[in-house]
């Protein structure tokens, strides 16, 4: 393994705990339990919990499912997280809700990253 790649993903994961301590603080607020950027947000019910306390605002429209047993629900719900990003005049390019359902790290934390 080259210098650079280990490097670069030594940055990787450096930045993926970084983003984990701070879903952990925000999400203990009302006291959820967070282990991991590439599974906690899956359903989107963590996801729209986060987006909920960083600012400060509730989202009720479109109502959103707070225990998705379906895939098409869970994507349902990162997309609802999406749209209020971008309804708030935030832009987060290049989010897909299929990258987060399936637990792409790069998305996850710019999504994250679109939040804070």
């Amino acid at each position: 393994m080259s210098l650079m790649s280990l490097a670069s993903r030594y940055q990787q994961e450096q930045e993926i705990e970084k983003y984990t301590k701070i879903c952990k603080a925000v999400l203990s607020k009302r006291g959820i339990e967070f282990n991991s950027l590439e599974n906690d947000f899956r359903t989107g019910v963590n996801l729209l919990h986060f987006l909920e306390i960083v600012k400060n605002a509730p989202i009720e429209k479109p109502r959103w499912h707070k225990a998705p047993k379906f895939k098409q629900l869970q994507i349902e719900n990162i997309s609802i997280a999406i749209d209020f990003l971008r309804n708030n005049k935030l832009n987060p390019v290049g989010i897909d809700p299929y990258q987060i359902h399936n637990g792409e790290i790069k998305a996850t934390i710019n999504f994250i990253h679109e939040c804070i």
